[in-house]
């Protein structure tokens, strides 16, 4: 069989039709180049390392959108995971951090880090028991990850098993020696327990170590307030609020911890749960309020010359469940729905 070449006249006339058919193409219309900008492929690019560490210096809002936009882009990336469940969590949204890292866990079923984040939004989420078998999957992982075992404290804590849960913080501490986010928990385990004095001596050696978060200061003014040390209460609550917002940077993420530099630069755990007087708290400020609260309302009713009485009793603020950033999806509780702080 043969073929026939077509003449050049005929090969120049469909070359002229095709691009006279490009020529008088319509030009996009306004949603036709949105979509194309919104497709572009700079849009599906990850955040450079630069990027990443600089976030850490932004508000905790700033600090949730960017990672959500990480995740979105690739569910897959586990610092964004992580990062974002723990800007949902602090942000009063534990559900969804719960729902964040449980997806996540697919991929990555023996990260540590994954895994204390992972605790960290259930015990947030008032679900201590499922908390502790997922801390010691992770310990039996890696042993040597110190927040973990301050998790394991935090949980036991909001089990009220104070003993329990201060041999695990003491583990945490022969890891992270001198860690102001552990020793805080021991200081809160004490004041769950109703020993504010010792309380207050953990929280203060915790306040004077370089690092040691707003956090920590604040518990301290809480304890002192539920001793009656109200002078020195306002004067550390007038230099809380006098200190900069703005939290401190961190080192960039790793993704397996095995030393000890390596664990420093996870943020510890500030979840110090517990009960008291019937009534649930997801937090030992949230108690401590509640037993200062009380012990100012004995010492109104026989009052002391030698302890100045506050004016304003502390009180017990509590926030909406279905917080966090909007329209995020909550995980079913297997616990009563009541408002938390």
């Amino acid at each position: 069989m043969t073929h026939r070449l077509l003449p050049l006249s005929v090969l120049l006339i469909g070359t002229a039709l095709i691009s006279s058919a490009c020529s008088v193409a319509p030009a996009m219309n306004p949603q036709e180049t949105q979509i194309k900008t919104d497709l572009a492929p700079d849009r599906y690019m990850p955040a450079t390392r630069q990027m990443r560490d600089a976030i850490e210096t932004q508000e905790l809002f700033a600090q949730a959108a960017f990672w959500s936009n990480e995740y979105d882009l690739n569910p897959g990336d586990l610092e964004a995971a992580i990062k974002l469940s723990a800007a949902v969590r602090k942000l009063g949204n534990p559900g969804r951090a719960v729902e964040i890292t449980q997806t996540t866990r697919a991929l990555y079923p023996r990260d540590p880090y994954l895994l204390a984040e992972f605790a960290a939004g259930l015990i947030a989420s008032e679900r201590s028991v499922d908390a502790i078998p997922v801390l010691d999957e992770g310990l039996a992982i890696t042993p040597a990850y110190g927040r973990l075992w301050s998790l394991k404290g935090a949980a036991l804590d909001q089990q009220e098993r104070y003993a329990e849960a201060r041999q695990h913080y003491d583990r945490a501490l022969r890891i992270t020696p001198n860690d102001p986010n552990v020793m805080a928990n021991i200081g809160l385990s004490h004041a769950l327990a109703g020993d504010a004095v010792t309380a207050e001596k953990w929280l203060r050696q915790a306040s004077t170590i370089p690092g040691a978060s707003s956090s920590v200061r604040q518990n301290l003014i809480l304890v002192l307030q539920l001793q009656g040390k109200m002078e020195e209460a306002q004067r550390l609550s007038g230099m809380s609020r006098a200190a900069p917002s703005f939290p401190q940077t961190r080192p960039a993420f790793n993704p397996a911890p095995v030393a000890t530099g390596a664990m420093q630069a996870v943020p510890q755990a500030r979840m110090h749960t517990g009960t008291a007087d019937g009534k649930t708290f997801t937090s030992a400020s949230e108690a401590a309020r509640a037993m200062a609260a009380r012990q100012s309302t004995r010492g109104n009713s026989a009052p002391s010359a030698a302890q100045p009485q506050p004016q304003h009793q502390p009180q017990v603020r509590s926030y909406p469940q279905q917080g966090g950033l909007a329209g995020a999806p909550q995980v079913e509780r297997r616990e009563p729905n009541r408002r938390r702080r």
